[in-house]
């Protein structure tokens, strides 16, 4: 069996494998946009569940930092998180609405920082490429 025609098999594999892929994630994605508030509560309690799950294992990491400071503060985010988790768990209708503000403080805020930057890239002859 010669390198080429173990190449062309991975490659047919992996392509099939992204196909089956890209059909999923396309029917996912209809399916968000036909039910909107059931996805974005889903979505909220996920998040929330990886919050815990993030919390929890970086409270059980905190103390390996240097100074005593460090792991009290690192424990101390790992209860928030979890906090802020179980939270998000439990409620995910207020979880989706503070997910939206969040999300559109984001925007807008990248959006200023973005013109900023723009006016700053204009003496240079920059500008035109952000925007």
């Amino acid at each position: 069996m010669s390198l080429t025609s173990t190449v062309g098999k991975s490659v047919k594999q992996l392509s099939q494998r992204v196909l089956i892929l890209g059909i999923v994630l396309a029917v996912l994605g209809v399916i968000c946009l036909i039910v909107p508030f059931q996805t974005g509560m889903a979505f909220s309690v996920i998040l929330g569940l990886f919050f815990i799950a993030g919390g929890v294992i970086r409270a059980m990491f905190a103390f390996i930092g240097l100074t005593w400071g460090s792991a009290i503060l690192r424990f101390l985010f790992g209860a928030l998180m979890v906090l802020v988790g179980f939270w998000l768990a439990i409620n995910p209708d207020a979880g989706v609405q503070v997910l939206s503000i969040w999300l559109a403080v984001y925007f807008f805020v990248d959006g200023v920082l973005g013109v900023i930057y723009s006016f700053q890239l204009r003496p240079i002859g920059g500008a035109a490429g952000y925007c």
